[in-house]
């Protein structure tokens, strides 16, 4: 492709000034046909690509329209042109790109799935489009869809002109690559003499794409927002499940569900996306509780986990990480056990310091030894008074094992090394706790 100023030769017809300029020979160097595209006035052929789903893609810029051959209008002085024919020249469609005054298209790239076209080339554009500087060209980079319909747009920018000239992407499109010339000594292309080559690399955006992310897990009422990302696509628009129409949609959720969106793009182009996400139900506990008495530092507090994901954890606001506590004081203790899934429970177990009507005047003597003790060894036991039963817990809470008599040792041989805790109950009613370790 080029520009023809001619009327005769191969050029069987002139529409205006210059022309686009089409020319198809064999590879034995033989011309199959010639075309020339153009209106009245000064019309430019830069770049022509094969286009992989068949025909060809010609980039120029053309400063004039034949609306009779065309549906589109001139814009400003001069515009950027994309121009689609079939594989004998006939035209399937073009389209003009501009802003303000001279713009124009230097190369065109098809992308190998056929989902479109980068274009590059300059656009001189005033500063009601918010750009810094305003009287010069600036590097233009496009994206259009198969019919030509623009998706994106990006500017490379300094005081004096810049040039887009060569564009490319590699196979998988993740990055566009433009090179090009500038004569700025500021803005985001720098020359560092009269006039310098330069070479920038974009992410794509000229593939049409939506991401809820991936499927995930939350607990059963936590509230989030869920965000349909489509990259550089400002006026697409959005249709969840529900029939909401914006591209963040806020939800609480109480039930395991799949939410999608649809989203279309202005030319038409509509892409789905959907997110799986399973509600985890918070875990419950149980809590037993023994208040201090006879002025001793002698209360006890268990939480066993009653439904959740295990493993569990526990934390108290007085530091500790036990499911079972003992030696405690009278007063308000507050636990948030969080099982594997993050999610929790949180309480307040109150403990009332209790004063009784009993003879404490003796001192009760209890002790379990050794202590720590090795596994599959016999725990001894001394106790002033007479014990009524001992409750042995593991260290989660859960009671493993209820000895219903007054031992002198407890057989230990089916509990395997840890921290235990054992919840003595007197024949009088009181209650005391004692730490073993196994090992």
């Amino acid at each position: 492709t080029g520009t023809t100023f001619s009327a005769d030769g191969l050029i069987t017809n002139n529409n205006g000034q210059s022309d686009i300029w089409v020319l198809k020979i064999t590879h034995a160097g033989m011309v199959e046909w010639s075309k020339s595209f153009g209106g009245a006035g000064f019309d430019y052929g830069h770049a022509l690509r094969v286009v992989p789903t068949g025909g060809y893609i010609i980039v120029g810029s053309m400063g004039s329209i034949n609306t009779s051959t065309s549906s589109i209008a001139q814009r400003y002085d001069q515009n950027l042109i994309a121009l689609r024919i079939d594989e004998t020249g006939q035209t399937i469609w073009q389209k003009a790109y501009g802003h303000d005054y001279f713009d124009a298209g230097m190369d065109v790239y098809p992308l190998n799935d056929g989902s479109g076209f980068l274009l590059t080339g300059y656009s001189e554009v005033a500063a009601l489009n918010n750009l810094p500087y305003e009287s010069n060209k600036n590097a233009w980079t496009l994206g259009i869809d198969p019919q030509g319909n623009k998706l994106w747009e990006i500017f490379a920018e300094g005081s004096e002109n810049e040039y887009g000239v060569a564009i490319g992407a590699n196979a998988s499109k993740s990055t566009v690559a433009v090179i090009g010339d500038t004569d700025s000594k500021d803005g985001e292309l720098i020359s560092t003499g009269r006039k310098d080559i330069w070479f920038q690399k974009y992410n794509d955006q000229s593939t049409f794409t939506v991401s809820l992310g991936s499927d995930f897990g939350i607990c059963a009422g936590k509230s989030i927002t869920l965000q349909a990302t489509v990259p550089n696509c400002p006026d697409c628009t959005y249709l969840w499940e529900n029939n909401s129409t914006q591209d963040v949609r806020p939800v609480t959720v109480t039930t395991t569900k799949v939410y999608s969106v649809t989203v279309t793009n202005p030319s038409g182009q509509t892409i789905s996306d959907s997110i799986h996400i399973t509600v985890f139900p918070n875990p419950t506990a149980s809590v037993v509780k023994g208040d201090p008495f006879n002025g001793e530092s002698n209360g006890y507090i268990i939480v066993t986990p009653q439904s959740g994901t295990p493993p569990y954890q526990i934390t108290w606001d007085n530091g500790a990480i036990d499911f079972f506590i003992n030696h405690l004081d009278g007063g308000n203790y507050h636990f948030s056990m969080t099982d594997q899934n993050g999610c929790a429970v949180d309480s307040t177990v109150y403990l009332e310091e209790v004063v009784s009507n009993q003879d404490f005047t003796k001192q009760i003597s209890l002790s379990i030894f050794p202590n720590p003790i090795p596994q599959n060894t016999a725990l001894n036991i001394q106790s002033s008074n007479r014990i009524k039963n001992i409750k042995i817990y593991n260290s989660n809470g859960l009671l493993l094992k209820t000895v219903l008599s007054t031992p002198q040792n407890i057989p230990l041989e089916a509990l395997p090394k840890g921290v235990y805790y054992l919840l003595f109950t007197l024949q009088q009613g009181q209650k005391y706790t004692k730490r073993l370790q196994i090992y």
